[in-house]
This record gives structure tokens, C-alpha cells and sequence, in this order.
């Protein structure tokens, strides 16, 4: 969502907006980029939060003035594969472990959507290889 600057995400922001679409993940400060999309569907309100992994370090993340993305920074880490003595040349087991104060800010931003929703849907990062993801 960044791939084009803070203009960018404001001109997809707008878009979504007057299309009403629902956004999460993003937004034009640290607090909104947090905030959750609500949606109402038969009775039932369902909170959507969304975060990501995969950011350049400078400029991507939303800060308290500064438009960005809902981000989660994470530490990766390569084992070398248990099958080394039977496949010399296996591929490395990659660990990629969640930054502990990004965790405690997506647990907190939870907590807030189940006061706002019945249902609370968060999108985030994935691996496909083995991980400690959370």
C-alpha cells in the first residue's frame, strides 16, 4: 500500500472510502492505521484489523504524525536443517519471531475491537516455511 508513498495510500484510502469499502492496516496516522473496520452484517458486527511484515524500514510504518501502514517488525533467524547428516545441502529452517512490543500492540488493538465488534478478524503476516509466528 506504500509502494507509491503516503500520497498513494491516501489516494487508495479516498478510493476505498467513496466506494464504501472497508479498510483496515492503513491509514493517515498510528491510530487510525490500527483502527479497525467495522462492518454490520444480519445483527452481527465483525471487527477486521489487518498488519503486515513485509515494509521497508523507512517511511512504511504509520506513526502519531505521519500516514503509513499497521506494521509488525519481526527478527528472522536460520537452523540448519535436522536432515544435515542424511541431506548434506538441505535448505535452513527459518524462525521469524515477532517483535515482543508489536505483539503487545496487536493484543492491545484487539482488545479494543471485541469491545466495538461480536467478531474480530485480524489479517496478518504468514510463513510457509516452519516459524514461531504467532
Amino acid at each position: 500500500m506504500m509502494d507509491y508513498g503516503a500520497e498513494g495510500l491516501e489516494q487508495t484510502l479516498q478510493l476505498l472510502d467513496e466506494h464504501g469499502i472497508g479498510h483496515a492496516g492503513g491509514g493517515p496516522s498510528f491510530r487510525e492505521a490500527h483502527a479497525p473496520a467495522l462492518i454490520h452484517k444480519n445483527g452481527t458486527s465483525i471487527a477486521m484489523l489487518g498488519y503486515t511484515c513485509v515494509f521497508l524500514p523507512y517511511g512504511f510504518a504509520a506513526t502519531e504524525d505521519q500516514p503509513g501502514l499497521a506494521v509488525i517488525r519481526v527478527n528472522t533467524a536460520y537452523q540448519a536443517s535436522q536432515n544435515i547428516p542424511y541431506q548434506p545441502g538441505s535448505p535452513a529452517v527459518t524462525v521469524t519471531i515477532p517483535d515482543s512490543a508489536n505483539v503487545r500492540r496487536v493484543e492491545a488493538d484487539i482488545q479494543r475491537a471485541r469491545s466495538a465488534a461480536d467478531l474480530v478478524v485480524v489479517q496478518g503476516p504468514h510463513s510457509t516455511s516452519r516459524t514461531n509466528d504467532f
